[in-house]
């Protein structure tokens, strides 16, 4: 385990297209919020949205960054998605490869 490996968090979102969440993923990673993010998807998600049962299909990205950068990541989330309140979950990562954790630091200096 890395001394530093508290120091990083993985934020999760999710958009409704591919577009949109390749987007999000260059706008973190331009402005060196994150180190790297990753587009997955399509997603089945299921959820209630203002008293209705929704099911609609959405693109996960995954950003991974320092935990210091969490609140920046996520106002800047908010200021580009076009959810009126989109998901944004931050996981703090517990054990890292330590040429990994150096990468990151890096990479969003």
């Amino acid at each position: 385990m890395h001394p530093k490996n508290m120091d990083f968090v993985m934020v999760i979102t999710t958009c409704s297209s591919q577009e949109e969440a390749e987007r999000l993923a260059s706008v973190l990673v331009a402005e060196r919020l994150a180190a790297c993010a990753q587009v997955s998807g399509p997603i089945a998600s299921v959820y209630w949205w203002k008293g209705d049962l929704e099911k609609d299909m959405e693109w996960q990205v995954k950003f991974k960054m320092p935990s210091k950068n969490f609140q920046k990541a996520c106002d800047t989330i908010k200021q580009n998605h076009s959810y009126e309140v989109p998901q944004i979950v931050s996981v703090r990562i517990d054990g890292v490869l330590p040429e990994y954790a150096d990468w990151l630091i890096k990479e969003t200096k």
